[in-house]
């Protein structure tokens, strides 16, 4: 478990690595060990696909926090300290 705070875009790139890492082990047939990231974020706010920034009760240009466009399904979502994500 990271103790510090981990910037979203930065455990966002380990979660894209670990995911390129692992299709090309099922490419080449090899076995996939298990990955587990447990960290906070810094106070961000993701979009998920289903989100439109009608759904975001603040102006976007003077944001409070960083915001990102995700992959995940959804709408927006706040992430920061204090939440522990696995």
């Amino acid at each position: 478990m990271y103790k510090e705070l981990v910037p979203y875009a930065k455990a966002w790139s380990w979660q894209k690595t670990i995911v390129d890492e692992r299709k090309a082990q099922i490419e080449r047939d090899e076995d996939l060990a298990d990955t587990l990231i447990v960290l906070q974020h810094q106070p961000v706010y993701t979009l998920g696909t289903g989100s439109s920034e009608e759904n975001i009760l603040f102006d976007v240009k003077n944001a409070p926090f960083e915001l990102y466009r995700t992959e995940r399904g959804g709408e927006v979502t706040y992430h920061g300290p204090g939440q522990v994500h696995f």
